[in-house]
Order: structure tokens, then sequence, then C-alpha cells
């Protein structure tokens, strides 16, 4: 893995008594195990807790296949985790015990809400959080002073400052501008193929390591 970025998102030796955050899809066996992992390489030795779940989980089901391929052809060491990961339904405790829970899209962000309505403060799209990240990371200094916790206030509390583009159209569909921080299902036709979605969760995982000056490379 090759390094970007040398400073860790935390002081050495100052670690929060709780550093984890929940990544959530529908079947989880696509968008968020292949989130999860690209999330704990990005910021690999800080300490973070990464785990994922689905909305609509099949218990016990494997990776899906594309997903399993591309993760291998971005780093064949993720055999590992590719054998192991089996699919989780969500649940209230497993959103409380998160300090960011991070969706694929508004769907599962409002499946979130509905099992803990507390949680809305700490739980975003993963697109949604990449914009917002970026924007504390404009304006919080030092970064490495922030709990997870405390990032996800801070990101919390940029809501409705972001600028995202205005609606446009595609053709005679009229684009929904926040629909830019929604990572489409494969699965159920939101999205034409693997490979735009895969490099949709790459682009955001990659901000967000940025905006918290740490990690690694994500491809």
């Amino acid at each position: 893995m090759r390094p970007v970025y040398k400073r860790e998102w935390y002081y050495l030796g100052k670690q929060p008594a709780v550093t984890r955050v929940l990544v959530v899809c529908a079947a989880n066996v696509c968008r968020s195990p292949y989130a999860q992992y690209l999330i704990e390489r990005a910021f690999l030795g800080t300490g973070l807790s990464v785990a994922s779940a689905g909305t609509s989980a099949l218990v016990d089901a494997s990776m899906c296949k594309s997903t399993q391929s591309s993760l291998l052809k971005l780093d064949p060491g993720a055999g590992d985790f590719i054998s192991t990961h089996r699919s989780t339904q969500l649940t209230a405790d497993a959103i409380g015990e998160a300090d960011i829970v991070l969706s694929s899209s508004r769907t599962e962000r409002h499946a979130v809400a509905a099992l803990d309505p507390t949680a809305r403060s700490k739980s975003f799209t993963l697109l949604e959080a990449a914009a917002l990240a970026e924007a504390v990371a404009a304006t919080v200094s030092p970064l490495e002073g922030l709990s997870t916790a405390q990032w996800a206030m801070a990101m919390h509390l940029q809501r409705g400052r972001v600028q995202i583009p205005q609606s446009t159209r595609f053709g005679r569909r009229l684009i929904d501008p926040v629909s830019i921080f929604d990572v489409g299902d494969v699965h159920t036709g939101e999205a034409n193929s693997h490979r735009p979605v895969h490099a949709s969760i790459r682009a955001a995982v990659g901000r967000l390591a940025m905006a918290a000056r740490v990690g690694t490379s994500v491809g």
C-alpha cells in the first residue's frame, strides 16, 4: 500500500474509547463490504474499527462475485477479508454502538433513522460524508484532535452549508441534485454495473482519508 499521508488521525497514545464506523447498504454483499474494506485499509493504524450490515440482508451470504473480483484486483491481499465476510442484518444495537454510520444511499440512511431516530446526527451517505468531511477539514484544526464522535458532530453541523449542484436534465428526465450523494445498487437495477459503483466508493473513501489527513492509497 502506497502511503499518501504520514500524520495520524489521532494523537499518538490518545485514542478515544470508542472509534467505530458502521457501513450500511441493502444486502451487505456488495457496496458496504467494499467500502468497509477500503475504509479499514485507508485508516490503518488509527485504531478505527469498521463494520458493515444490510437493511435487508440475507444473513450469512458471501460477497458478490463482482465485488470480490474488484477487491482482489485492487488489493491481492484482500482474500482473507473476502473469505470471512458474511452478510449481517442491520440492528438498532449496531447503530447505537457506532460513532458514525455511513450508508450507500438515502434509502439506507432512512432505514437507519427508522431503527434509531437518535442516530440522525451521526448518519450520512458515504458521498455526503465525503463532502461534509472536506468542509470540516477546511475549518477545523488540528484534525488529529477529533474523536470519531466529534468528527460526526462536526460533519453534522456542516449540513445545509455544503453547496450542491442545481437540478439538471438528462434527456427528458430531471436529475435530483441530492441524488449525487447516493451510490446505487446494481442488484436492484439502481446502477447499470459494478464498475462505476466501486469507483464512486473508492473516490469517496479517498476523500474521507484526505480530509482526515490519514491513511494509504485506496487505488
